[in-house]
């Protein structure tokens, strides 16, 4: 599933950031937004940790971050393990980025005007029916 992927790369990017020393880290930590960027990700992971995933009968929009680079998610095949969920079919977006990176600028511009032209897109299909 994509959450195995996912939990795995933020596994990855944390084993990343604890390479930093640990007066750095304590510094880092004392401070209010990194320290609720912490409580936040520990709450995803353990809500993530707690989801099962079900049958869903429409289509899914999927937006991959995938680094250019990286090959790992390649293992699940494109859809990320979706499309034995989506009875409607996944549609894949894929941003050049990580995930972190997703958030920022030029990804979370290129996130952006996809979604925009999904949202477009739907509400045309809506319309006309």
């Amino acid at each position: 599933m994509g959450l195995d992927t996912w939990r795995m790369q933020l596994l990855k990017e944390a084993e990343v950031a604890s390479t930093v020393s640990s007066e750095a880290s304590l510094l880092l930590y004392q401070m209010p937004a990194v320290r609720r960027v912490l409580e936040l990700v520990r709450e995803h992971q353990r809500l993530a940790c707690q989801y099962k995933a079900q049958l869903y009968l429409g289509r899914i929009t999927l937006f991959r971050a995938v680094r250019p680079d990286s090959k790992a998610l390649d293992s699940e095949g494109p859809t990320m393990g979706w499309g034995g969920l989506a009875q409607g079919g996944v549609e894949v977006h894929t941003i050049p980025a990580n995930h972190v990176a997703l958030m920022i600028k030029p990804y979370v511009e290129q996130l952006a005007h996809q979604l925009a032209e999904c949202s477009d897109r739907s509400s045309r299909t809506e319309e006309s029916q």
